[in-house]
């Protein structure tokens, strides 16, 4: 429908099964036609050129080794979308994990499908510096993304809809999960002391990437889907949100109420709340009360013990502890 597209793959080893590399292909293709023809009264007959550079690398996002570290870019974004004075665009994704999902994030940039720009004084929301770089536009982007990655991969794992209720069901909880990692990562006793205006007295929190916006912002938004749709429903035009500055002021509305919404917080604290018991076990808490019984009763406390430190030390090292992922589910 008039739009050019030069894809470019790279990839650092040799590919023994040429099905295993075709069908990551193919599934980056679809995701680019069905962008294109979804949005179509947005994207056809632009004249846009579709410049995009694909590195299937092997390299994951994870949190540092270390708690308080600051989180950037590394450990954050799979990719970006360059735009120039003279009008050329041109997107490179450079993660394998996560690669069907950027794929469709970076064409809602390329192709003008978002907010453009969008300021908000994150400050006045959560305790964060009023200095902190933030970028609401992009949780907008990643909610859309997220929607049509569930739709697509039910679609593709199961030939229909049905299973991508579940699928998002399952991206929320993960979600609560990941907020409630940061917070821990950031030393964030209770989900109180973050979501709460600054105050002036933490400096724990920092980005160098759209942070709160692909976590927290998007997790909000999916956890009261019902406000979600209903703004969707009413701002869009044939699937485009509204550029206009009544529905950005609308969209800040939501997401702040949202992110204030008591059932999103409770659930990112029983998270918050599991993680601190299973990284911090207190040991020595353990030995007294094993102390405090006979000797057979000591016996059965012992082994029930053991086998939970056995366990938090395998969570604490588990991928899923490690991970900063935007979405569990993939290909």
């Amino acid at each position: 429908c008039g739009v050019t597209v030069k894809l470019q793959f790279y990839a650092l080893k040799k590919w023994t099964r040429k099905t295993d590399i075709f069908s990551r292909i193919m599934r980056i293709i679809k995701r680019i036609l069905f962008v294109i023809y979804f949005f179509k009264d947005n994207t056809c007959n632009t004249k846009d050129i579709l410049d995009m550079d694909i590195f299937l690398i092997d390299i994951k996002k994870k949190f540092p080794s270390k708690r308080m570290v600051k989180l950037d870019v590394e450990n954050v974004n799979s990719g970006f979308t360059s735009f120039m004075s003279d009008g050329v665009k041109h997107i490179i994704t450079f993660r394998d994990e996560e690669k069907d999902k950027i794929v469709v994030h970076e064409l809602i940039h390329f192709f003008y499908l978002d907010f453009h720009s969008l300021n908000c004084d994150l400050s006045k929301i959560v305790n964060v510096k009023p200095t902190l770089e933030f970028i609401p536009n992009e949780s907008y982007t990643e909610l859309m993304t997220i929607i049509f990655h569930t739709a697509l991969i039910s679609i593709e794992s199961h030939g229909d809809l049905r299973i991508a209720s579940i699928i998002l069901q399952t991206e929320l909880f993960f979600g609560y999960f990941q907020c409630a990692k940061l917070l821990f990562h950031y030393g964030y006793k209770h989900v109180d002391d973050f979501f709460t205006p600054y105050n002036g007295t933490t400096e724990a929190f920092y980005q160098n990437s759209c942070v709160i916006s692909y976590y927290f912002i998007k997790t909000a938004l999916l956890s009261r889907f019902d406000l979600t749709t209903e703004f969707l429903k009413d701002k869009m035009n044939n699937y485009k949100i509204d550029c206009a500055d009544h529905t950005k002021d609308a969209y800040k509305t939501l997401f702040i109420r949202c992110l204030n919404d008591p059932i999103f917080k409770q659930n990112i604290q029983k998270y918050l709340r599991y993680i601190n018991i299973s990284v911090l076990t207190d040991d020595a808490s353990d030995r007294n009360n094993i102390s405090n019984n006979t000797k057979k009763q000591q016996k059965t406390l012992s082994k029930k013990t053991s086998k939970k430190r056995r366990f938090f030390k395998r969570f604490k090292h588990s991928s899923l502890f490690k991970t900063l992922r935007m979405s569990i589910v993939e290909l």
